[in-house]
């Protein structure tokens, strides 16, 4: 990945080197940035996708979504090309979102200061421009996300959850798309809550990357995801978790249904950091094999510097039971019926939340009549 190269004339906006949560004193940002894409951490994240079109897309046209729910009160949206705060922004971990952002001409702002009664939603109809989402101490938020089809899509979300502020986030993504590219990064402050439920099939390329950083005492995180990889397509997820206060929860669970010729990839790292005692962080993937060829990668990680934490990882990869198939057919349901059923069930363990409905039609849908082996 030595030829990896980013846009020319990259340069760092005024906005970011601004306040505590900027990058003043980082120096020349396009140096920096790629340092970060020739690193080791870069290449074992693209391990199984090439980088290559992503950065070259990056500069990409792209458009103001959809929104619902803004006309509520305690909420403001502006689009700016020079935001009120700047999010934390972390280059040596993900230089292509953070390059993305300096390239916008145009950023989406939203900032949440109370409760809101109804959920803000999003519908992504294109490459979008770059969303930074904040909820001020106190605030509640649900936010739903939903995904027109496209040819090369990108969308890249910051948020932001100060002292005690709660989201609960759904998104569903299932439109086709050639090559789709997906960053969420989300920072916790002491005692914030945050939820996703996360719903997606594969498509020609789909890359989801979410950075999950609990930044202060007592966070909770929950992380719950299901998806279908048909034959021919293609889902690859990175996780990242980090605990870097104390008595903060995490809990992630996965469950993917992989068809005969599609291909999973689905790595998660837990990084408890020193000053993360009493820390709880659970994560947990379950991939079900369909046919001879389907391709599975899972890779959960824990990497723990202080002894005073709780964390259990774990990851299975299996096929359908010839028990459980024998009973489905002994009793006159057909093969690809009985293994659609199959799927349905153990997908719809991990479907909860407000699009739940939606998700659970698109992800177990007997579309899924896939010949058991």
């Amino acid at each position: 990945m030595a030829d990896l190269v980013l846009p020319q004339g990259l340069s760092l906006p005024s906005w970011m080197q601004a306040g505590d949560q900027g990058l003043q004193g980082i120096g020349q940002i396009d140096s920096v940035l790629q340092a970060a894409l020739d690193s080791p951490q870069f290449r074992e994240r693209w391990k199984y996708t090439r980088p290559r079109p992503l950065l070259e897309h990056l500069e990409d046209p792209q458009q103001l979504p959809v929104f619902e729910g803004v006309d509520q009160e305690g909420i403001t949206l502006t689009t700016t090309a020079a935001p009120s705060f700047c999010p934390r922004l972390e280059p040596q971990h993900a230089p292509e979102a953070t390059a993305k952002l300096c390239l916008a001409n145009t950023l989406i702002v939203i900032e949440v200061v109370k409760p809101l009664t109804e959920p803000l939603r999003i519908q992504h109809t294109a490459s979008s421009q770059p969303v930074l989402l904040r909820l001020h101490p106190g605030a509640e938020v649900a936010l739903e996300e939903t995904y027109a089809p496209g040819e090369f899509l990108q969308q890249a979300v910051w948020i932001e959850l100060e002292d005690g502020a709660r989201l609960s986030h759904a998104r569903n993504t299932f439109e086709a798309a050639d090559w789709h590219w997906q960053y969420l990064y989300v920072h916790q402050a002491k005692h914030s809550a945050y939820s996703l439920h996360n719903y997606t099939t594969g498509t020609q390329l789909r890359r989801q990357d979410i950075h999950l950083v609990l930044d202060g005492e007592g966070c909770e995180a929950k992380l719950l995801g299901a998806a279908r990889i048909d034959s021919k397509t293609t889902l690859d997820q990175h996780i990242n978790v980090e605990h870097r206060q104390a008595m903060g929860n995490s809990e992630q669970k996965f469950h993917h249904v992989v068809a005969d010729g599609g291909k999973s990839t689905f790595n998660s790292r837990i990084h408890i950091h020193p000053n993360a005692r009493g820390s709880a962080a659970i994560l947990s993937n379950k991939n079900l094999g369909l046919g001879q060829s389907a391709t599975i990668n899972t890779k959960p990680e824990l990497e723990i510097y202080n002894d005073d934490v709780q964390c259990a990882h774990g990851a299975t990869i299996g096929r359908l039971s010839d028990d459980e198939m024998f009973y489905f057919t002994s009793r006159g349901i057909a093969s690809p019926e009985a293994t659609a059923l199959l799927s349905r069930g153990f997908l719809n363990q991990c479907i909860q939340g407000a699009l739940a409905e939606a998700a659970s039609n698109a992800l177990t849908h007997v579309g899924i009549t896939l010949d058991h082996a």
